[in-house]
């Protein structure tokens, strides 16, 4: 891949794709190549919250698991009490 600046009249060549950002053609598959990726990470955040929330309505917990016990809470909070 070659790179360059546009603002200087330079072009994106993409050599092992064949795509070639300083022709219309080039420009216009790029911008669909961004628009699939798009359309493809809003297929996957769809499917990742759909997932989810059926696993909370089978009741599962999510998240990582309490480091602390419930009696380790307890003692924790009355080490740090005045008095």
């Amino acid at each position: 891949m070659q790179c360059s600046d546009r603002k200087k009249g330079c072009r994106l060549d993409i050599l092992d794709q064949k795509i070639d950002t300083s022709t219309a053609t080039g420009k216009a598959f790029l911008q669909m190549l961004g628009v699939f990726a798009e359309f493809e990470t809003n297929l996957r955040k769809e499917r990742q919250l759909a997932g989810i929330a059926a696993a909370k309505g089978k009741g599962k917990h999510l998240g990582r698991k309490a480091s602390l016990t419930d009696e380790q809470k307890k003692r924790s909070g009355q080490r740090t009490r005045p008095g």
